[in-house]
């Protein structure tokens, strides 16, 4: 069992206690208590969803963002070069690739990595190595 489902755990078996009590304070502090391990759960499952999201946003995504700064002329060429080597998420590209590799790739150079950069960056994905 992991930690999180023994708090969930523990909170559920306290609330359910509070009907067999006669003391208004306890009662409310466990449900207190059970509101506030089930609102910690929500949030942790959250950060991770986001944190998904994140790493398997589309390149079509990163390529629009590109466009909307002016930067649509390297769009085909970066978009060709990645699906060569079937990259086709932000994920695939931060588990195959850091910024020295994408600089190696052929047709790629310092602009189109800058420009790639800038529209991660403005998506939220700040961190390549």
């Amino acid at each position: 069992m992991t930690n999180k489902e023994i708090k969930l755990e523990l909170a559920r078996i306290a609330l359910e206690r509070c009907a067999f009590t006669t003391n208004e304070t306890l009662t409310e502090s466990l449900k207190n208590l059970y509101g506030w391990v089930v609102a910690e759960d929500a949030e942790e499952e959250k950060e991770q969803t986001t944190e998904q999201d994140e790493q398997t946003t589309s390149l079509g995504k990163v390529f629009n963002v590109m466009y909307s700064q002016g930067h649509g002329g390297y769009v085909t060429r970066i978009n060709n070069t990645l699906n060569a080597y079937d990259i086709y998420t932000v994920e695939d590209l931060l588990l195959k690739f850091d910024k020295h590799d994408f600089l190696r790739l052929r047709n790629l150079g310092k602009k189109s990595l800058t420009y790639f950069e800038d529209a991660l960056y403005e998506l939220g994905i700040k961190e390549w190595r």
